[in-house]
């Protein structure tokens, strides 16, 4: 049996497309309604594709199934931002160059593929690094009310464990978006704005 061997290019918003997708055609439609966009986003995947159900692409049925369900369960996530990798063809992309020519492209998801494009990466990390690191300040703010209400009525306490659940919650949240943000500004300095590795 004769494989099919997957071809990619990014579109304008940092989507992976393959090439021998059988919806390609109608991926490289310019100006698309609203309508045709929300089409794109459902079918934008290997799943859609003829050759997943022939079975006929590099990339075997089940192979892609194991793929889509660790991206499901968010066991693959964007080298920079920490972020799910929405897309599967991105993910595919990236195993494909490792398998056939040796290279590790790292797992970018289309947001900070744009901002990579636009150079804006560094500004909007740091942004979202402040937004985080003040959501998790408030947090811990507001913690102190809650050993407060420990001396209130009965009542209060039901509320107070409730809220205490909601902060432990939001605030692993919270830090694990630092950390991750943190590795991917390391990571972009180190590999991608100056990719020799030079200081």
């Amino acid at each position: 049996m004769k494989f099919i061997e997957p071809s990619f290019e990014i579109d304008n918003k940092g989507r992976t497309i393959c090439k021998n997708h059988n919806y390609y055609q109608f991926f490289k439609i310019p100006h698309k309604t609203v309508y045709q966009e929300r089409q794109l986003e459902k079918i934008l995947t290997c799943k859609a594709c003829e050759h997943y159900y022939n079975n006929d692409c590099f990339f075997p049925k089940r192979e892609i199934d194991l793929i889509e369900r660790d991206r499901q369960k968010e066991r693959i996530k964007c080298q920079l931002c920490g972020n799910r990798i929405h897309r599967l063809l991105t993910i595919v992309q990236s195993l494909y160059y490792e398998a056939k020519f040796n290279v590790k492209v790292p797992l970018i998801c289309c947001d900070c593929h744009l901002s990579l494009n636009d150079q804006s990466f560094m500004q909007r990390t740091k942004l979202r690094l402040v937004g985080f690191m003040i959501s998790f300040l408030i947090s811990i703010y507001l913690i102190f009310y809650f050993f407060i209400t420990l001396l209130s009525p009965t009542i209060f306490i039901i509320f107070g464990l409730m809220f205490l659940i909601f902060w432990f919650s939001t605030s692993m949240k919270d830090i694990k978006k630092i950390f991750y943000l943190r590795e991917g500004r390391k990571y972009y300095k180190k590999f991608i704005s100056q990719p020799n590795g030079k200081k």
